[in-house]
Order: structure tokens, then sequence, then C-alpha cells
């Protein structure tokens, strides 16, 4: 009775077994169903295809470890789906359910470890953002727009279409400090990404910024608009290699970039100066200084300056009802020009005064202004203006010590169509001496001076430079210097050669100052005396 109670039982058993048995391969075949069908439907129907896979993955994990090999395809295959709708519904300008497909592609990417999809998903999801903020931006809806700008940046942080994009929605509001504050993060995201179309982009929105109305100020603080900011810039050498604290120096012909009082330092009958400038953004600058002295000096100093800038080569661009919302138009070339005329007189052994007169002009390219629906008319950009230079030196006489006053670009207020500005008015005090009188020691052939200007600009905040110049046998120059209270500039450094011949001397000076996320600025001026 026993035995045959127990032959019952394990032929119970092996039927269960075989019933079980049989149970999960037919579930494992709907699973390996699902699937198949999620991969026939991946093309024609993404969010069938999603449905089916997660089908399979709901059976796979009731199977358990039987099921692991189409599990794992499941897996790897559902990011990958996710992927390929939000790529389906970007086709469709669905942008905000493309955002969604993305997230969740990310999401489940992570989940099972696909990191092919999951880059992809990570790479579009700030276009997205950019794309739909870009559209606001034209709608002028310029706080949803910043909204999305900035999803798009902490998705990925080096995206420099986006921060350009900010910087241009700042602007439209006038808020000229995040613009500039946009932009320069715009910079070092576009060279970290290696993206040179944006980072061109970026410097040329900067530059007509400086053409327009103002400076790039960081950190430092804006207190009104100024135009024509060029004027605020010297191409000079020997000045930038110690901060330009040379208010109260007398220069020779140099001196009309600084204080026209200082002309009154040239010995010879005639003083040339050629200087360079690489600036911020690959403009450059180009001084010329030339000065006369007839009869020794009777009649005082007569000087000629030119100040050449070349902005480089910029795209024109105009507003247009595209997806990109303009279109580009020709390329051109704006430059600026400044040409003065300077006396300087000493009026006795110590007091010397100075002037000069400037015709300046800028040049922004052309437009095309619409006049009606039918027609439209080219303009030259173009605004010139008058503007003054004027100034004292007083030299105490005692161990060299000297102090002056300048005010440069005095003009009255310029109009450049809706818009007026005036020219980069800036009053300086300065004084130099000589540190080498002071000391005990043995200077013989050597002197060192210190140099300090205080500096209050129209459009910002006070400024002071100091400056150090070591000169070996008045032939060999090492010079140093502090810019404080500007942005992205602080020390300054430069070095200099002068050579005295028969019949005229020669000198050459360079100058090295950084500049922060635009790299390095580096200044050359040649230098020539003729009795």
């Amino acid at each position: 009775m026993n035995g045959k109670v127990m032959l019952r039982t394990l032929g119970l058993s092996f039927l269960l077994i075989g019933l079980s048995g049989a149970v999960q391969a037919q579930d494992i075949n709907k699973a390996r169903e699902a699937f198949n069908k999620a991969l026939e439907m991946q093309t024609s129907d993404v969010e069938t295809a999603i449905t089916s896979v997660k089908e399979c993955l709901d059976i796979c994990g009731q199977i358990g470890e039987d099921a692991d090999d189409i599990r794992m395809r499941a897996e790897l295959k559902l990011p990958e789906l996710y992927v390929n709708a939000g790529n389906q519904l970007v086709k469709a300008k669905k942008y905000p359910d493309a955002i969604s497909a993305f997230e969740e592609a990310l999401k489940v990417a992570d989940e099972y470890n696909n990191e092919l999809a999951g880059d992809k998903a990570k790479s579009m999801l700030p276009q997205l953002h950019y794309v739909i903020g870009g559209g606001l931006y034209k709608r002028n809806n310029f706080v949803d727009a910043m909204s999305s700008f900035q999803k798009a940046i902490s998705i990925n942080p080096d995206y420099a279409k986006a921060y350009y994009y900010m910087g241009l929605t700042y602007k439209k509001q006038k808020n000229l400090a995040e613009f500039e504050s946009s932009m320069d993060k715009g910079l070092v995201a576009a060279k970290n990404s290696r993206d040179n179309n944006h980072l061109n982009k970026i410097k040329n929105a900067v530059l007509v910024l400086l053409l327009m109305s103002c400076h790039v100020v960081g950190e430092n603080r804006k207190l009104a608009q100024t135009g024509f900011q060029f004027l605020s810039v010297i191409p000079d050498a020997y000045g930038a290699g110690q901060a330009n604290a040379l208010t109260a120096s007398r220069l020779k012909s140099v001196s009309l970039f600084y204080n026209p009082a200082g002309l009154t330092g040239q010995k010879q009958f005639l003083d040339l100066s050629v200087a360079n400038l690489d600036w911020i953004a690959g403009i450059k600058h180009t001084g010329i200084s030339l000065s006369v002295m007839p009869r020794g000096g009777k009649f005082g100093v007569l000087g000629v300056s030119i100040h050449n800038v070349n902005y480089g080569s910029l795209q024109g661009t105009m507003v247009w009802d595209n997806k990109q919302g303009y279109i580009e138009t020709e390329k051109f070339k704006p430059t600026a020009l400044a040409i003065g005329l300077g006396y300087g007189k000493s009026l006795n052994d110590q007091l010397s005064v100075g002037g000069q007169v400037k015709s300046t002009f800028q040049y922004l390219g052309r437009s095309i202004i619409v006049d009606s629906d039918t027609t439209s008319s080219l303009h030259n950009n173009s605004v010139k203006s008058l503007a003054f230079d004027f100034g004292t030196i007083f030299d105490t006489g005692w161990k060299g010590f000297a102090f002056g006053m300048s005010v440069r670009n005095f003009s009255e207020e310029i109009e450049f169509y809706e818009e007026s500005f005036q020219l980069p008015l800036t009053f300086r005090l300065g004084s130099t001496i000589l540190l080498s009188e002071f000391s005990p020691l043995n200077f013989k052939n050597q002197s060192i001076k210190l140099s300090f200007d205080l500096s209050h600009p129209r459009s910002f905040d006070e400024q002071f430079n100091v400056g150090f110049e070591y000169s070996l046998f008045n032939m060999i120059f090492l010079r140093t210097g502090y810019l404080m209270n500007y942005d992205e500039r602080g020390l300054t450094a430069g070095a200099g050669f002068n050579k005295k011949l028969k019949t005229m001397t020669v000198g050459i000076n360079y100058a090295y100052t950084p500049f922060g996320i635009f790299d390095t600025v580096s200044r050359l001026s040649v230098n020539f005396g003729f009795k």
C-alpha cells in the first residue's frame, strides 16, 4: 500500500514539473514574441514598440533567471526606443514631447546601463531647450526663454549657443551687466567645446556692443553709457608696461595719448612714435604720433596723433521670419579713426600746459532700412564727432616729484539714429617720483621711478593705476604696474631699449597685459627722435 502511494506521489510530482516547465516555456515564448514585435514596430510605430518591450520585461521579471537572455536584450533596447521616439517627435516639431521622451531615455539608460543611448539623449536635451528658448525669444517672451536657456546649460555647461542667446535676451532687457556676464561664460564654453562658430558670434556680439555704447565691465560697475570706446584704449607700449600711469610724465609725441602737456618733454626737433596693439576679440589698434619743436621750443611743441582701429570682418544679419529669426547679409569691416592736432607749452621751468583737438570717426557697416511694404534703402552706418583733450604738469624740482592733470575726450552728445551717447570722458590726476633718490645705495646710471594715476571715467567707478620703471644707463628699461578696479585686467609688464646715435635716437618698447578670458594683450612701439 505504501509503495503504491509513493508511486502515485512521484508521478504527480513529475506531472506538475512538466506542466510548470511547459508554462515557463510558454511565458518565455510570449516574452520573445513581445520583443520581436518591438523590433518590427520600432520604425513604424515606436510607441507600440516601447509598450511591447515593457511587456517583455514584465514577463521576464516573472520568469526569473531562465529569461535573463531575452531580458538583457530588452533592457538595452528600451532606451534606444525612447531615443527613436524623441527623434521622431523632433521631426514633427513636438519639442516638449520630445524632451519628455529623451528624459525618459536618459532615465532608463542609466537604470539599464546603456551609455550609448544615454549619451544620445543627453546631447539632444540641451538642443531642444535651446530651440524652445529661441522660439520664445522671437515672441519676446524673455522670462520663459531665459528659463529654457538655463535648462540647456544645466545639462551641458559648455553649451555655448545657450549662453549666446541668454546674452542677447539680457541685451533685449537692457541688462548690459548680465549680457556681458553671459557672453564671458559663453566664450569659455565655446573654447571648452571647440565651438568656433559661436566663439566668433559671441566675440562679434561683444564687439558690436564695444563699438556702440559700452565697455567690457566684468565686476566693474557701469554708471553711464558712452560710445567710441576705442578712445579709451591707448596703443602705446611704453605706458602700458607701467599701467598707463603717466599723466604727470613728459613723454614727447606719445604724450598726445595721455596728457598733451607732456609734449614739453621733447628735447629734439622731431619725434615720431609708431605703436601696434593686438587688442581683445581680434581687434587691432595702430597709434602714430609726430611732434616738432621749432626754435628750440621757444614757441612750444606741435604734435599730430593718429589712432586707427581695425575690427576685422563681421557677418551682417537682418531680422527675418524664419527658424533662426534672421538672415545673413553682406560681410562688413567696421573701422574707427581719430586724428588729433595738439600743442604743448612750458610756461616756466616748472609748469607746462597742453591741449589737443581730435576729429573722431566710426564706420559700422551698411544696413537695409525698410521704408514701406514695397521699398527699402541701404544706409551707411557711420558717425563722427569732435573731441578735446587738455592738461597740465607741474614739476616741483624735488627728487623728480611732479603731478599732473588731464581731461580727455570732452565732447558734445552724439546722436546715432534713435540713440544718443557721449564720448568716454575721463578726468585724471597723476604724480611721479624717483624712488632711487631716497635710497642710501649708489644708483649711478640707474633710476627707479614710481607713478600713480587716479582716473574718474564718465561711465565707471574711479580707477587707480600704479607703475614702476627701472632704468639702466638710460638705455635698458624694465617696467611693471597694476590696474585697480579694472575688469579682467590687473598686472602689467614691459621692457624697452633706447639707443642714442649721432643725429637721432631709436627706442623699442614692448608691453604685456593678461586679459582674463580674452587671453593676452600685447603692444609694440618704435620711437625715433631727430635733432
